[in-house]
C-alpha cells in the first residue's frame, strides 16, 4: 500500500527568483552531507537539464534503525528549467534502501497567471514500504515507514520552502541552540 501527498503553495517573487533560488535550497542544510551534479546540459528546446546526486543523513525512528543502519541516503534529483514557458519541474527518487522503501516526488514551479512577480507551485509525493514482489505490505511496519518517510519528505518540503524564502531575501538560516554560525 503506497502512501500519496500533496501540498500547493506560493511565493510572492518572481519565477526568475524563485527558480535562481532553487538550485541553492541545500546549502547548509543540515541533512543534506553533499550535492553532485551528474549531468547538466541545454536541449534543442532551451530547457536545462540538471541531473544531481543528493546524500543525506538523518535521525530515524528507532523502530527504523535496523532497517537503514548508519548508511546515508542517496536521492537522484532530476531538475527541468523551461525559460520560454516560465516552468521548472523537479523529480526526486531514492537510489538505495530500494528493497524497504521507494518514494520520489515530483514539483512543478511556474509563474503566476494571476501575477507574473509570483510563483505558484505544486508537489506530489509517493512512498512505497517493502515494493518487492513477495514482501509482506500493508502491515505495521510498512504503515510506519510510509508514514515517517511522508512525514519527513513533507518537513523538509516546509524546510525548503523557508529556504527559498531566506535566500531570496538575504536572511541567514537559524542555527540550532548550541551551534555555533559558520
Amino acid at each position: 500500500m503506497a502512501d500519496s501527498r500533496g501540498r500547493e503553495g506560493h511565493y510572492a517573487f518572481s519565477f526568475d527568483r524563485v527558480s535562481a533560488a532553487l538550485w541553492d535550497k541545500y546549502e547548509g542544510h543540515q541533512q543534506v552531507e553533499s550535492v553532485e551534479v551528474l549531468e547538466r546540459r541545454v536541449d534543442e528546446d532551451d530547457r536545462l537539464h540538471s541531473r544531481r546526486l543528493l546524500t543525506m543523513y538523518g535521525q530515524l525512528p528507532a523502530v527504523l534503525r535496523p532497517l537503514f543502519g548508519p548508511k546515508p541516503l542517496y536521492l537522484v534529483e532530476e531538475v527541468i528549467v523551461d525559460p520560454k514557458r516560465r516552468e521548472l519541474e523537479i523529480r526526486t527518487r531514492n537510489i538505495n534502501f530500494n528493497n524497504v522503501f521507494v518514494s520520489q516526488s515530483v514539483s512543478h514551479y511556474r509563474e503566476s497567471e494571476n501575477d507574473p512577480a509570483e510563483t505558484d507551485y505544486t508537489i506530489h509525493l509517493d512512498t512505497t514500504a517493502f515494493p518487492k514482489e513477495g514482501q509482506a505490505r500493508g502491515g505495521r511496519l510498512s504503515k510506519i515507514v510510509e508514514d515517517f518517510a511522508c512525514r519527513k519528505l513533507l518537513g523538509n518540503i516546509k524546510q525548503g520552502e523557508e529556504d527559498i524564502i531566506r535566500i531570496i531575501t538575504g536572511r541567514d538560516r537559524p542555527q540550532p541552540e548550541g551551534e555555533p554560525r559558520s
